[in-house]
């Protein structure tokens, strides 16, 4: 009975570029989606030159079996948990998920949402060379000299799939449009290849318009939660459960044509 009332958990972990990663990023999506009776969990992991991508996967990996054991000591439900990441989160989280899969843990996570995902670490690449980091220094520093081990996409490419695929919980690989970071067909290639590799539900979906940041700042501010209710509807789906909510406010934050300048503007 106690645990009927516990909440449905969404573990978020934040993007940053793997350099600026920081779990307030997660704020304004956290009160979104406390409104519909979830309980969020937002994690903080290494960032270089504190760590490398695989410290951060690994901090990731203790993130999700922290959550496991200790959610219900916030009010959450241990075995309805729902991971979503945003941008290097999640890669982080495709990648900590594929780990644990291949380190034979029972998979207890009900499912897994990917926002503005970094899927393939040759974007990271061409991302960071735009901002003056050459690729050698990339390759050597931030991804210790492992990015074939790291990189969600080839991963998946070289495993077999009673190897790795066959226990993965479902998968949606979401992407705005308007995104200047990372090319929304990265993320629907690797949707289509991890689909193909897997005997999970994986589906991705574009948003018209969205920025590489709308799923945690512009679309909060501008009131527009369709995001936010889709997120929802995966939770019902994959927990079995109805949740009980009030509707976020639909009141924009700030003037409307403020938000729209700033995804104008945003570099994002």
């Amino acid at each position: 009975q106690q645990q009927q009332q516990q909440q449905p958990v969404v573990l978020f972990l934040p993007g940053g570029a793997f350099l600026i990663g920081y779990k307030m990023w997660a704020a304004l999506f956290a009160q979104a989606l406390s409104t519909f009776d979830v309980l969020v969990i937002s994690a903080d992991y290494r960032n270089y030159p504190f760590g490398t991508v695989p410290d951060m996967i690994e901090d990731v990996e203790d993130v999700i079996q922290w959550t496991l054991d200790h959610c219900h000591e916030y009010g959450g439900n241990p075995d309805k948990v729902v991971v979503v990441g945003q941008s290097a989160g999640a890669h982080l989280g495709m990648m900590a998920l594929l780990l644990r899969q291949k380190k034979k843990k029972r998979n207890t996570i009900k499912g897994f949402i990917g926002l503005s995902g970094i899927f393939d670490l040759s974007d990271a690449c061409d991302l960071y060379a735009r901002h003056g980091l050459s690729k050698a220094f990339v390759e050597e520093k931030l991804f210790d000299n492992q990015r074939n081990n790291c990189d969600p996409i080839q991963v998946v490419e070289t495993s077999s799939p009673d190897a790795m695929m066959e226990n993965l919980p479902p998968i949606e690989i979401w992407h705005g449009t308007a995104d200047k970071t990372v090319d929304w067909r990265s993320s629907k290639a690797f949707a289509s290849k991890l689909e193909q590799s897997c005997n999970t539900h994986v589906r991705f979906q574009s948003y018209p318009h969205f920025t590489h940041t709308d799923p945690i700042i512009e679309t909060i501010f501008e009131g527009n939660h369709v995001l936010h209710y889709d997120i929802c509807h995966c939770i019902e789906e994959w927990c079995n459960v109805t949740l009980d909510f009030e509707p976020p406010s639909s009141s924009p934050r700030c003037p409307r044509l403020m938000v729209q300048l700033a995804r104008r503007f945003s570099p994002f």
